[in-house]
């Protein structure tokens, strides 16, 4: 049966005749969090009654079942599931009233959020695949690759560790070379800029939308909670009178809030130094596997080894990152509540950029360590150190470049940790659920005649921070969107898809899997608001580094002006050569026999621009790596100064309501005041009137319509100042 069919028994009109459920639930929260239930003056409070095992857990009741019914009234869950939390939905706009109705405006400004991110990727993600494929359709044929296919170059082993460092030809990375055309190509710088405008242009546009639904949602009156934390109250026995209220309240001293500080100020740097363990671990691995294969003597593994070794080296940073992340998330909740935060806003904010602040490191460390500073470490060939920690000077980029190990990074961890996290983490956390109910003494476990409320007991628990870990995870790959979009371009495309089909299966797991969340009112998204400005101005500076020192823009096209257009010679330009006889007789670089690769070397080539071995100042940086690094920060200035002034361009064209928003107002606004201005008229007269009659005399009074306008208008004034 549709829902035009019961609407006459579903919705009783245009306006609510009382309080609905999760105003109700609201209110029945606020009681229960005041409530006292012991002599102590910490007895208080439901989560001091849940702590002292008083109480298992508490949690609101759903309005009913989640199965459509064909009689009677249907239930907002009963709506929620039809129309919004299922796959059959997925192209069809959210019923973002309905959601804040049920579950409250925190849960509907974060699904506004991400469906509006969702509808704004669109337009870039066309545009990401137009780049995408102007790469592939120039492939074949492109000088600089043919150059390098057909070369017979051979390359100097990248370290002096006879057992992972061979000589190996030019050729060999011809694979990677071709790939490297669909993320390096005429399109990425301009992707890349416009990359950067449509990020300031999505937060303009959000920060209107966020005022809309304030609007909407009648929140622009909305005051900050400022109530003590209970675990604020009990951490404190000492009290000071509040220069504002001018009564007693519990504080914590300043030294105590210091020591805090000083300790998440710690635990931050050790988290650092922590996520250079799977670089090294990756490293080490890159090298060890690359010799193991090219030790098989296979020729077509050998040619795509660089390949296989970058994707699993990407699967076991994924690894890393998603094992980092379940404790990061719990060292941030510790932190926070080691640091006694006054208010729940103060603990949300505190708690949101900690959380945040770790999962930048475990996730954006590995991925900027390969933008910028793979083969950094490396000089030329004489110089590798050969114990292992050497190593990483030896993890080079390939010839083609590093963006096509970059974009392999970014595919696999959207892809796969995307996966990983929805699969197997579900999994667990539902068979996890399911054996804890089991170990309960409780009736048999029938359907049939189990009540309702032990149904839904048995669903997950929605904790306070379930939203926080949404937010989290469409920020950071709002981060890697634009950090390194112009550099992977079908990365907008991957995102889309997955908050598509995210949104979706959070509101079925939200709707079926989950206890109901008390309702919160809040005016916006709070402090990841804060976190998305800093993202996007963040990412117009990496975007800008990626271009100049990532991507081969501006050798190629310095070459391009001053040598031949064409790109002719310019891989050869690329490389400078080394005097195998420079070597020590100690260390000298293991020869694969198999290849082919005649013992008696003389000299080899690695890339670097440096002077050759016959010249006087032989193995010294040339004069164009000079004029290149030059060019390279000339680019980033010019890059970010643009961006700059278009940010003030876009900022000041969108506002933060539409005009005809505005105007309406204005319009609302006015005839209030004319409404106010006739009651008091009225009753003005009817006062005179009274007056009048009791006296039994005429009274002449000036007509108050002029002077209660000046009043309500100065009365307006004063408000808004």
């Amino acid at each position: 049966m549709h829902i035009n069919e019961l609407r006459k028994d579903s919705v009783s009109g245009y306006r609510p005749l009382s309080i609905t459920n999760t105003e109700r639930i609201m209110v029945i929260n606020e009681l229960l969090k005041g409530t006292n239930f012991g002599p102590k003056t910490t007895d208080y409070g439901i989560k001091a009654i849940i702590k002292q095992g008083i109480l298992t857990t508490a949690f609101p009741y759903h309005d009913g079942p989640c199965e459509w019914t064909s009689e009677g009234p249907l239930n907002d869950r009963q709506l929620l599931v039809e129309y919004w939390a299922n796959l059959k939905s997925l192209w069809k706009k959210q019923p973002l009233n309905l959601i804040n109705k049920y579950y409250g405006t925190e849960f509907a400004f974060y699904f506004a959020w991400l469906d509006f991110y969702t509808e704004m990727l669109l337009p870039i993600a066309v545009l990401g695949l137009i780049s995408f494929f102007y790469g592939l359709f120039t492939i074949y044929p492109y000088i600089p690759s043919e150059e390098l296919c057909n070369s017979n170059i051979i390359l100097c082993p990248p370290c002096q560790n006879e057992k992972l460092c061979y000589y190996q030809y030019l050729r060999d990375s011809c694979l990677f070379k071709r790939l490297t055309r669909l993320f390096d190509n005429t399109t990425t710088v301009v992707l890349a800029f416009i990359t950067s405008c449509w990020a300031v242009i999505f937060v303009q546009r959000w920060r209107q939308k966020e005022e809309i639904l304030k609007l909407r949602w009648n929140l622009l009156s909305l005051e900050t909670d400022t109530t003590l934390r209970e675990e604020y109250v009990q951490a404190t026995t000492l009290q000071k009178r509040s220069s504002i209220t001018g009564r007693l309240e519990p504080y914590i001293p300043t030294h105590v809030k210091w020591f805090s500080v000083c300790i998440t100020c710690l635990a931050c740097i050790i988290i650092i130094i922590l996520s250079m363990i799977p670089i090294i671990a990756v490293v080490l691995y890159r090298m060890s596997f690359r010799s193991f294969i090219y030790g098989i003597g296979n020729l077509y593994l050998r040619r795509s080894a660089s390949l296989i070794v970058s994707v699993v080296g990407s699967i076991i940073i994924v690894t890393f990152i998603q094992s980092f992340a379940l404790l990061y998330n719990e060292l941030a909740k510790w932190l926070t509540e080691m640091e006694k935060p006054r208010t729940q806003t103060d603990f949300n904010d505190l708690f949101v950029y900690k959380r945040f602040t770790l999962s930048f490191v475990n996730h954006y460390v590995p991925v900027i360590y390969l933008a910028f500073f793979k083969g950094k470490f490396f000089t030329y060939p004489g110089q590798q150190k050969k114990h292992g920690f050497g190593s990483i000077q030896a993890d080079l980029c390939n010839p083609g470049g590093c963006l096509i190990d970059l974009g392999i990074q970014l595919f696999i961890i959207m892809c796969i940790k995307s996966s990983l996290r929805k699969v197997i983490m579900q999994k667990i956390q539902s068979a996890l659920k399911n054996w804890l109910s089991k170990k309960e003494e409780r009736l048999p476990d029938d359907d049939q005649f189990q009540p309702e409320w032990e149904k839904q007991y048995n669903l997950l628990a929605t904790k306070q921070t379930f939203l926080t870990g949404k937010y989290l995870d469409s920020i950071i790959q709002y981060g890697f969107v634009i950090f390194f979009g112009a550099s992977f371009p079908i990365a907008f495309l991957l995102a889309y898809f997955n908050n598509l089909h995210e949104i979706r299966l959070s509101a079925n797991r939200l709707v079926w899997k989950h206890q109901r969340p008390i309702p919160k009112r809040v005016a916006g998204i709070g402090a990841w608001k804060t976190v998305l400005y800093f993202q996007t101005c963040i990412g117009i500076t990496i975007q800008a580094m990626v271009i100049a020192f990532t991507s081969q823009f501006v050798p190629r096209e310095l070459y391009r002006a001053r040598v031949d257009y064409n790109l002719r010679g310019y891989i050869n330009s690329t490389l400078s050569v080394f005097a195998t006889s420079d070597y020590s007789s100690v260390s000298k670089p293991f020869v694969i026999k198999p290849f082919h690769i005649m013992e008696n070397v003389t000299f080899c080539y690695y890339l670097g621009y440096r002077y050759p071995y016959f010249h006087p100042q032989k193995y010294e940086q040339t004069r164009e790596f000079l004029l290149q690094l030059s060019l390279k920060f000339i680019v980033v200035f010019i890059f970010e100064h643009l961006m700059a002034i278009m940010a003030g361009l876009i900022a000041a064209s969108i506002p933060s309501l539409p005009y005809s928003v505005k105007t309406q107002l204005n319009i609302q606004q006015q005839k209030m005041k004319e409404s106010r201005i006739e009651i008091l008229n009225e009753t003005f007269t009817n006062k005179v009137g009274k007056l009048s009659t009791a006296k039994n005399k005429k009274l002449i009074l000036p007509f108050p319509t002029r002077i209660l306008s000046s009043l309500s208008n100065l009365s307006s004034t004063s408000k808004k100042t």
